[in-house]
């Protein structure tokens, strides 16, 4: 019985320091990171994040056009921030048609990737900007749909299989 009681209490007492160490951690990590001073933002950084939070409104709204001028001078302004490429990128990416065959919807396609690839130089493990331009390349290497070829298709392979 006393085991028992003494087992108990270091139970509950180890539950609590556990409790008591989680609660705590994070008030250490932001004092911690409150006693690091941060570099003071240039002009043209602050510029740059107002450009992009500008042109995120934009492009919420649906005016991918003066977004993509805004994400474009914020990128001008600070080639680091790498939001400014992502959003870009997503700009552009917005405006490609999969399956249109135009020169300006081609065009549209090859500047999102390369803005997705811009993004990969400033951090090669970015996953957004991995998957957009797989995502890009995948639909730009596709051809047009056309119901008449899949439908002579899928009889010649009914045909072929019987």
């Amino acid at each position: 019985m006393v085991v028992t009681i003494i087992c108990a209490r270091l139970l509950y007492s180890l539950r609590f320091l556990i409790t008591l160490s989680l609660v705590a951690l994070p008030w250490v990590t932001a004092s911690r990171c409150l006693g690091q001073e941060k570099p003071p933002q240039t002009e043209e950084e602050k510029q740059a994040r107002q450009d992009l939070n500008q042109g995120v409104r934009a492009f919420k709204n649906g005016q991918y056009q003066e977004a993509e001028r805004y994400f474009a001078h914020a990128k001008q302004l600070d080639p680091r921030l790498l939001n400014a490429r992502l959003y870009l990128a997503t700009a552009y990416a917005s405006e490609f048609i999969p399956g249109a065959s135009s020169e300006q919807n081609k065009y549209v396609g090859r500047q999102a990737i390369d803005e997705f690839k811009d993004a990969l130089a400033v951090d090669p493990e970015n996953i957004s900007a991995i998957d957009g331009v797989g995502s890009l390349l995948f639909q730009m290497a596709g051809t047009r749909y056309d119901a008449r070829s899949f439908r002579s298709r899928s009889r010649t392979t009914k045909n072929t299989l019987s």
